[in-house]
Formats: C-alpha cells, sequence, structure tokens
C-alpha cells in the first residue's frame, strides 16, 4: 500500500511525470539511494498480482487458492486466465528465491510477501492451474 501511496503523492503533486521518473522515485523512497529497476519492476508486479480478478468483495486470484480452485470446478476458468495465473505464480516464485538473503528493509518486504503469496499455494491440488 505504501507504494500505491507514494505514487499517488508523486503524481498528484507532478502530473506530466514520466514513468521513468515515477519509477526513480518509487525507487528511492521503496529501495534507498541504491535502489535497483528491477525492485520497482516486481514491485509493480506484485501490485498487478494482488489486483488480478479483484474486486470490491474478492481479493486477488493467487491470494485465495480456494477461490481459484471453485472458479475451475464451476468452469469458470478459461485456459487463458489458467495460463496467466501460472506464469504469475511462477514469477512470484521466483522473486521469493531470488529476495531470500534480502538485507534492505523495502527488499525483505518483496521477500516477505512474494513468500506469503507462494505459501497461499502450498498444499492446494497442483492441476489447479494445468487442468482445463
Amino acid at each position: 500500500m505504501r507504494a500505491v501511496r507514494v505514487a499517488v503523492r508523486e503524481l498528484a503533486a507532478h502530473p506530466d511525470l514520466t514513468d521513468a521518473e515515477l519509477h526513480a522515485r518509487l525507487g528511492r523512497e521503496l529501495f534507498g539511494i541504491n535502489w535497483r529497476p528491477d525492485q520497482v519492476d516486481d514491485l509493480l508486479f506484485l501490485l498487478q498480482v494482488f489486483n488480478t480478478d479483484r474486486d470490491w468483495s474478492v481479493p486477488g486470484a493467487l491470494t485465495m487458492p480456494g477461490l481459484v480452485l471453485h472458479r475451475a470446478e464451476q468452469g469458470r476458468l478459461s485456459e487463458n486466465k489458467r495460463a496467466q495465473l501460472r506464469s504469475q505464480l511462477a514469477r512470484v516464485q521466483t522473486m521469493a528465491r531470488r529476495y531470500r538473503d534480502a538485507t534492505s528493509p523495502g527488499s525483505k518486504n518483496l521477500q516477505r510477501t512474494a513468500q506469503w503469496l507462494v505459501d497461499q499455494w502450498e498444499g492446494a491440488p497442483s492441476d489447479t492451474l494445468t487442468l482445463p
């Protein structure tokens, strides 16, 4: 949520801000002076994951494997959606591993968030995202 607050604050104060400069400001504020563009890319990706198929009453799909399984059982999970969720989960798993030994607070937050998402899928039926 902090990333969203920073982005809104910066865009409200500077409506003509380029994407590159917004990323730089997010990077400096959330990861410090030694921030890297991949950290901001990963952060924005996590925000995307948390908002995939989300609405006011339902959280993002990858946060609730049971909901994804229910949709699959009801025939409401297309192959395109399964592919999207598989791809997202694979990237989140990679992020959790990549940031495992992080030392900066911002990178630790990325790791903790990515690992939380990965943990949600522990014990979920392995075919939830693969079978049509």
